[in-house]
């Protein structure tokens, strides 16, 4: 089914007409006659725009485009009049939001065509994803161990973790996989029953780890804050947030040795349904500023106050100098900006404005997080807090030149391009580094001098020497596309 939309420019007299297709089994009853999203046909304004019409009903007649209406030319010079063909009751509603609308309201629409760009695989960022499903998964586990009140953890207890830890074999067996890190020896009551703890090294590397989070608890606190601060009502479920610790770089228990210490940002409240939620104390506004503002708070355009702001674009080879990707790009980007910080409720859900304002709000929520990379189901949990519409992701396939979406190792991972040269972190965070090192230890038995240079722990030698299992046996089964 062919849909011609209709929207009004900054000016509010003349309009911008485009083509689009719809399911067939879409009903006429969901396409919504907002102030600047109309069915079918509609006339501007002018008069002598009027022409416009024509060509586009001589269109749907030839292809058999059925009508809604009887008439077959149909000229509607405002919203009240739409509304009561329609027989709804006029209001006036375009009338009365344009005037209570910031400026950047007032231009939704700039009649983008949407270029469709096949998807092309990464392998440097596919290889960063793959060795950091290990990472996550070791670093995870070490700090399950160091959460049991005995010390260890069992093989039945971990037996259920595998799909929770995102491996693809057994997770005794990647834990018998990585001796400089789990020891493993027999329960002192069931000789039979294994049981694996920490080794020296990891609790070294706990205790530097744990260094680390003292020295940058301001950054942590920021990093919440600003993410709390793009929800509608300022709050997250804890288990959302939960999800994404390992992302933002937050401890193991910060929401018992973090977040108290802070009562006059955060505080926990309990909805009526039982969940516990974190929700901001205040507002603060030194922190509303987006990645892409600082990125741009030295430019000309920056200082001129100047609406639209340009994302940094890394197309994968050959799209980039295609010449309707460049018309598409460049028409995306003269949309005005609008802050993920910025109250986004009365943006029409269906408009091109809405759609930069998505791209703003995940590349934002992905430019917080250390290693800027996130999977796409932590995403979704945030999808109604953050105003995104119900199919966001594919915003991700949409721009490859602003993220990159692997499905590595069964699951999907979108990743920010921008924020990688050489598949390395271009501003690596202290914690970055240090988990660097720590898959450097997985993989060798080897630590870091402070000199940069290396030595061997009091590991064993069978330990040092042991030919561990490629890495990459972790994702066999990959999905390919």
């Amino acid at each position: 089914m062919y849909v011609v939309t209709w929207g009004r420019d900054s000016c509010m007299k003349s309009g911008i007409l485009h083509l689009s297709v719809l399911p067939r089994n879409y009903r006429y009853s969901e396409l919504r006659p907002d102030y600047s999203f109309y069915v079918f046909m509609l006339a501007t304004e002018r008069q002598k725009e009027h022409d416009l019409m024509f060509p586009l009903l001589h269109f749907m007649r030839t292809v058999h485009i059925p009508f809604p209406f009887d008439t077959q030319c149909l000229c509607i010079k405002n919203t009240q009049e739409l509304f009561k063909h329609e027989g709804r009751e006029g209001r006036g509603v375009a009338d009365e939001m344009m005037k209570r609308n910031p400026w950047w309201m007032k231009q939704q629409w700039r009649g983008i065509v949407k270029v469709r760009l096949k998807w092309v695989k990464n392998r440097s960022l596919d290889h960063i994803i793959e060795k950091e499903t290990d990472l996550k998964a070791a670093w995870l586990l070490k700090d399950a161990i160091k959460r049991s009140s005995s010390g260890f953890v069992t093989a039945n207890t971990v037996g259920d973790w595998q799909k929770l830890l995102g491996l693809t074999v057994p997770v005794v067996r990647f834990l018998r996989r990585y001796t400089t890190l789990f020891q493993e020896f027999p329960h002192p009551r069931w000789p039979s029953l294994s049981c694996f703890r920490l080794t020296d090294t990891a609790l070294l590397l706990d205790s530097q780890e744990q260094a680390i989070h003292e020295s940058h608890q301001n950054d942590a606190v920021q990093r919440v804050s600003k993410l709390l601060m793009m929800g509608k009502s300022r709050a997250l479920p804890l288990h959302s947030l939960h999800s994404l610790k390992w992302d933002l770089g937050l401890p193991d228990t910060f929401h018992r040795t973090l977040l108290p210490h802070y009562p006059e940002d955060f505080r926990f409240v309990k909805s009526p349904n039982g969940v516990v939620s974190l929700q901001l104390s205040r507002w603060p506004h030194e922190l509303a500023i987006s990645a892409l503002q600082t990125h741009h708070h030295s430019s000309s355009l920056y200082r001129d106050l100047q609406p639209s702001l340009t994302f940094p674009m890394r197309f994968p080879r050959g799209y980039g100098s295609q010449n309707k990707v460049k018309a598409w790009m460049d028409s995306f980007h003269k949309l005005p900006y609008v802050s993920p910080y910025a109250d986004s409720s009365n943006i029409d859900p269906n408009s091109d404005l809405m759609e930069k304002r998505v791209v703003g709000v995940l590349h934002e929520i992905l430019s917080l997080t250390l290693h800027k990379k996130t999977k796409r189901n932590y995403l979704r949990s945030l999808r109604d807090e953050f105003n995104l519409p119900h199919k966001f992701t594919r915003i991700f396939t949409r721009y490859p030149g602003i993220f990159y979406l692997s499905l590595k190792c069964k699951t999907t991972t979108v990743t920010l391009r921008d924020a990688y040269q050489s598949a390395k972190l271009l501003d690596p965070h202290p914690l970055a580094l240090h988990r660097d090192k720590f898959y450097h230890v997985m993989q060798t038995g080897l630590l870091y001098r402070h000199d940069g240079s290396f030595k061997s722990h009091d590991i064993p030698l069978s330990t040092q020497h042991s030919h561990h299992e490629s890495y990459h046996h972790l994702c066999q089964g990959e999905t390919t596309q």
